[in-house]
């Protein structure tokens, strides 16, 4: 890479999707640095940035049409810099077609390989000039989509779609190669799902994690969710949509201890042990801390012990439980010692493929391997967690994954011969809105 260039909103987005490239398939959370840019170009480039990770794949099938080398073979910052610049010229209307290939080309030159810059270059200028002739004018169409080799989808099928000037897509009798290339989704899991679910379910999931979610709070008891506000009612109660920036979330989260950012679909984990009496509860995968803190509320009078593998994390659970004189945060391999527990919460690492409207990094980490990396780690958090739970404890396992191997086959790992399941649900990840809904599993075990 040569020296550092003067930041411009579309050089801070190539460099965070360069990263992302450079780590590939091993992909994460993540925004450009925004350090030295004006509020506009901040703008400029969180849109760019989002959309490029929002439609990688459907960018890079794209750009592979017109090109003599896959985008995946290319250096990382000359992949980061095609990418950003084609999701301008298909997805960003109004920015003219000569000035984003201009800068495209400007970026590759600052982030490739001196000694390639030339081909680099000419491959640049070519591609991008094909895809900016095959995305024709970028104007949505506003009516229902339906599949179509020059059509790609913004969102649900009521949200529109673009039309290609050219049908460069797949024909959508080949679904499993449409539905990768058009809605930006990874063919092993596009597959995965028409097996498990079908065409009709497969195409709503796909459509769904285009969407951009709402950010959902949950409220306390009493809270007038249709009074005026900066929110909206969600269907399901108990929730409402916010509606008010994020400047101002916080102050609004800390008027009551029982709000919190949390969907209905996690939520609803913790509900399920409502019926119970524990008197000591572990949390033993508590990342963040949501559920810790829900289960505060809801068992008031147990003691909680949480850990996370992560130091980080558990900095932030010290932090969260100052608030909460019966929450105790321990180190991670210190639970043990503390046993036994009536109550074990195991909110387990998975693929998150339940939440891919919001973790849209996370689609390109499924695979046999990956998911076997997965339920491997499941497995091992399983049987090392049962043995902690009291005679007649439970086991809350939970997800926000939608794989049979990660949610329904660890729950029965858990019960073994002489435990019993006695409530279980999977929820699908649905609409938008105040109809939003991630996905998500939960199993709460009795034990023998």
């Amino acid at each position: 890479m040569s020296n550092a260039p003067k930041p411009t909103a579309r050089m801070a987005a190539a460099l965070a999707v360069e990263a992302q490239a450079a780590a590939w398939p091993k992909t994460f959370p993540g925004e450009p640095d925004m350090s030295g840019l004006s509020q506009d170009d901040v703008n400029l480039a969180t849109a760019i940035y989002r959309i490029t990770m929002r439609r990688w794949g459907t960018l890079e099938y794209l750009m592979d049409k017109f090109s003599t080398v896959a985008c995946a073979q290319l250096e990382p910052g000359v992949r980061a810099a095609l990418l950003v610049t084609a999701a301008q010229l298909v997805f960003m209307d109004g920015i003219p077609v000569y000035a984003a290939v201009n800068e495209g080309v400007k970026l590759v030159r600052q982030l490739c390989n001196a000694r390639d810059a030339g081909r680099s270059v000419a491959l640049c200028n070519a591609v991008l000039r094909r895809v900016a002739e095959a995305a024709g004018d970028r104007r949505p169409v506003e009516e229902t989509w339906t599949p179509a080799a020059d059509r790609i989808p913004l969102g649900l099928p009521e949200d529109g779609y673009l039309k290609l000037a050219q049908p460069v897509l797949p024909q959508p009798e080949q679904l499993r190669h449409y539905l990768s290339a058009a809605t930006s989704m990874p063919r092993p899991l596009v597959q995965a799902w028409l097996e498990k679910y079908g065409e009709a379910q497969t195409i709503a999931l796909c459509l769904q994690a285009l969407t951009q979610p709402p950010v959902i709070v949950a409220v306390e008891d009493g809270f007038d969710r249709f009074a005026a506000g900066p929110f909206a009612a969600h269907e399901a109660g108990g929730f409402v949509v916010w509606q008010g920036g994020m400047a101002g979330l916080p102050v609004f989260l800390k008027e009551n201890p029982a709000r919190r950012v949390q969907d209905p679909t996690a939520s609803r984990a913790v509900k399920s042990t409502a019926s119970l009496a524990p008197k000591r509860i572990l949390d033993y995968c508590a990342g963040l801390g949501t559920k810790t803190r829900q289960l505060a509320q809801l068992h008031p009078g147990a003691q909680i012990v949480a850990t996370d593998r992560d130091d980080k994390r558990r900095a932030g659970l010290r932090a969260m439980a100052a608030g909460f004189p019966n929450i105790e945060v321990v180190e991670f391999g210190g639970v043990g010692a503390l046993a036994p527990f009536d109550l074990v919460v195991l909110d387990a690492p998975c693929s998150n493929t339940g939440v891919l409207a919001r973790r849209v990094e996370a689609r390109w980490r499924f695979g046999p391997s990956s998911v076997g990396e997965i339920t491997q780690l499941q497995k091992k958090i399983v049987e090392q967690a049962k043995a902690w739970v009291a005679g007649g404890g439970h086991v809350l396992y939970s997800t926000c994954s939608i794989e049979s191997g990660e949610n329904g086959k660890q729950a029965r790992r858990i019960g073994g011969t002489s435990g019993e399941i006695i409530d279980e649900h999977l929820t699908l990840p649905s609409q938008m809105g105040a109809a939003h809904v991630d996905g998500g599993y939960h199993a709460l075990v009795r034990m023998g």
